[in-house]
């Protein structure tokens, strides 16, 4: 959802004039009266009483129940303004929806320890006799070969076992977090990756940094 603001209109954040929104910008997770509704937190530096933003950043606080019901996908979720001089609603469409899943569900875990911490770079990317799992999402996991081809060897693949001309967008933003993840921590031990993709069959990416070992990579 775009909300625009024409060239000379009022700025001020007093009246029900535009400059009002952060008081009116919400998520909104079920339906019905047992809809949860999630004020959204502005960027503070945005908001000022001379001028407003053209564009402005949201962030939605997802705790406790929130955040379960958002990870739902059968709970519906929509993105709602409420504001005296305007008033909208729009579903949060399913390609992005997945996007934010998992970017929350790649988050450091919380304090107070409700997700298990994954294992530690370091630790993952020591050799193995055997192959390795080093970290799942939702649609993308990453592990380190049974037989690496290089001194650092990851391998992304999806979970699903799509191939590359049947990925989505939502998968692909994930692929490509995971290559980021583990391409800079890869990078830092033993200098900049290659990625090499296997174009037939499932979607799977190695990422190899590092003195070149012969042989095949088998998971």
């Amino acid at each position: 959802m775009v909300v625009g603001a024409a060239a000379g209109a009022p700025a001020s954040t007093g009246g029900g004039t535009i400059g009002a929104v952060p008081a009116g910008a919400s998520l909104v997770l079920g339906a019905g009266a047992g809809a949860l509704e999630v004020p959204a937190a502005f960027d503070a530096r945005q908001l000022e009483d001379d001028r407003i933003s053209a564009v402005h950043y949201l962030r939605f606080p997802l705790r406790g129940d929130a955040r379960a019901r958002f990870l739902d996908p059968e709970e519906p979720a929509r993105l709602r303004i409420a504001h005296p001089r305007y008033a909208a609603e729009a579903d949060l469409p399913e390609v992005t929806r997945a996007s934010l899943i998992a970017d929350l569900e790649s988050d450091p875990p919380p304090l107070l320890g409700a997700v298990p911490p994954l294992p530690s770079i370091a630790e993952t990317l020591a050799p193995t006799p055997s192959g390795a799992l080093l970290a799942e999402g939702v649609r993308v996991r990453a592990l380190r070969p049974a037989q690496p081809r290089a001194a650092g060897h990851v391998i992304l693949e999806s979970r699903g076992g799509e191939s590359l001309a049947g990925a989505d967008p939502a998968l692909l933003c994930e692929l490509a977090r995971f290559a980021e993840r583990f391409g800079a921590e890869l990078a830092a031990r033993h200098g900049p990756p290659r990625l090499e993709a296997d174009l037939s069959g499932p979607l799977r990416w190695h990422l190899l940094a590092g003195t070149w070992r012969a042989g095949p990579a088998v998971p």
